[in-house]
């Protein structure tokens, strides 16, 4: 099974600009399936526009597992696409998703499943993102044009 080349830092030691970093680093092989290519692509996008958001700054030195200086929905989505993207990291990246099977359909399925939360999540106004994380934010941040942009472009819910 074919599998990008992605060795997973090590959180208790790596700072959270090194462990983006690493996972940004990922480069899309010429032959991976379509599907899974944009939906790497729409995730590092988004990955690297939340991390550049200026309500990650107190947190970016620190390491991956110390608890963040300054949580917000910036944060916790934040992490929610660089775990979303380990897991696209994880299955074959030749298999077109029509064709997956076992437990690798399921990590894909599942990986595909929070591409589309991500996406809603930046895009809500509903307030649904805010009533998820009312007792882990420390500050309120607004999602700033270059998140919105990210998380539209070629998203999940537009394809």
């Amino acid at each position: 099974m074919p599998n990008v080349d992605f060795a997973p830092s090590n959180p208790h030691t790596t700072t959270r600009e090194k462990f983006t970093q690493n996972i940004l680093n990922v480069q899309i092989p010429s032959d991976a399936a379509q599907d899974w290519a944009d939906a790497v692509r729409h995730q590092q996008g988004l990955y690297k526009a939340l991390y550049e958001h200026e309500a990650m700054a107190p947190n970016r030195q620190q390491t991956f597992m110390t608890p963040a200086n300054q949580k917000s929905a910036v944060y916790h989505c934040w992490d929610f696409v660089g775990r979303t993207l380990q897991y696209l990291y994880m299955v074959d990246y030749k298999t077109p998703r029509n064709q997956r099977q076992g437990q690798g359909k399921e990590v894909y399925e599942d990986a595909l499943g929070r591409t589309k939360m991500s996406q809603m999540l930046v895009e809500d106004t509903s307030g649904e993102l805010d009533f998820m994380l009312n007792s882990n934010i420390d500050v309120r941040v607004e999602f700033n044009d270059a998140v919105k942009q990210a998380a539209a472009a070629n998203g999940p819910l537009r394809g």
